[in-house]
């Protein structure tokens, strides 16, 4: 099963989205998706996901 996740909503997105995603891998063996803007992703993913399977990232050039 896919989790998508909506990295670019919410207060200090992406930010505290992916570090929460993150805690949340540890906890969950699905393999999450993150949707939002891949030049602000990728580095928060290799930050946040060291020690376990990095998430895909689509990569979305428009949010509301």
């Amino acid at each position: 099963m896919k989790i998508f996740i909506d990295a670019m909503g919410g207060d200090q997105a992406p930010r505290v989205v992916v570090a929460g995603s993150s805690l949340a891998s540890k906890e969950v063996k699905s393999q999450m998706v993150l949707l939002g803007d891949e030049a602000q992703l990728k580095p928060l993913v290799h930050k946040y996901f060291k020690k376990h399977p990095h998430p895909e990232i689509i990569h979305c050039s428009e949010s509301i």
